[in-house]
């Protein structure tokens, strides 16, 4: 009886900024060259590393691929965001909604695991110099990018696997200029306890364990 009562939600309000009244054009143009600013610089060190000799280095492979996941989160966001503020809010489907969250996620981990691999190169050639340019060779530094995108990837789909499994009823607002996972959870009618539980393992793998990655890359990858 309970279940018949509920409406199943569809789409998903994004409040952004409200009342911003004189300030919405100012906010707006702010926050537009920022972005215009992030896509440029972003595509200016892909560009340049893959078109230019002297930069292929591993440092720069990395960089690069920091500078495409930077590009790829902006570019997932920045458009709702701007939307809110023109329109004070924004109407998106459920579906988007969790696209969303879930594409901003598996680039926030990449980031993570990239950054995990540059500290890792520069101890490499910090400590070991002359054993450097055998130790990061090009082998070496697609397996650790392949790596790094293999690990986020999984991650996220075992995240999306996870909401899939909620229910949304009755609440169609989120107080948030994008979708992020606290208030898309607050929406949810159904027990939200073991996906905040995978969240959190998830943050504890990521976080604490990225030493031990450092180590795999060591002993396994440096043969």
């Amino acid at each position: 009886m309970y279940e018949k009562n509920q409406t199943w939600v569809s789409e998903i309000v994004l409040l952004g900024f409200q009342n911003l009244k004189n300030f919405k054009v100012p906010l707006f143009s702010l926050f537009l060259l920022i972005y215009i600013m992030t896509v440029c610089e972003n595509v200016l060190i892909i560009v340049l590393v893959s078109s230019s000799r002297n930069l292929q280095s591993p440092m720069n492979s990395f960089l690069q691929q920091l500078a495409l996941t930077d590009l790829l989160g902006s570019s997932n966001i920045v458009p709702t965001l701007l939307q809110t503020i023109i329109y004070d809010g924004v109407t998106v489907s459920l579906h988007s909604c969790i696209i969303v969250f879930n594409l901003f996620a598996c680039s926030e981990s990449m980031q993570c695991f990239l950054l995990a691999v540059m500290a890792y190169d520069r101890y490499v050639a910090i400590c070991n110099p002359l054993r450097y340019t055998s130790i990061m060779n090009h082998r070496v530094c697609v397996r650790l990018i392949l790596m790094s995108w293999a690990l986020s990837i999984v991650i996220t789909i075992n995240t999306w696997s996870m909401i899939q499994t909620l229910r949304f009823c009755n609440e169609t607002t989120i107080d948030h200029f994008f979708c992020d996972l606290t208030p898309l959870l607050e929406l949810s009618c159904s027990n939200t306890f073991f996906v905040k539980l995978e969240i959190t393992l998830h943050k504890v793998i990521i976080g604490i364990t990225l030493p031990g990655y450092g180590c795999l890359v060591w002993h396994g990858l440096r043969k």
